[in-house]
C-alpha cells in the first residue's frame, strides 16, 4: 500500500516539479 501510495505521489508531482522549474527557469 505504501509503494503505491508513493507511486501516485511522484506520478502527480514530478510532471509538478517540472512545470514550476520550467516557469522559474523561464522567469524574466
Amino acid at each position: 500500500v505504501a509503494s503505491a501510495l508513493y507511486f501516485a505521489l511522484i506520478l502527480i508531482f514530478n510532471p509538478l516539479a517540472g512545470w514550476l522549474e520550467n516557469k522559474l527557469l523561464n522567469w524574466p
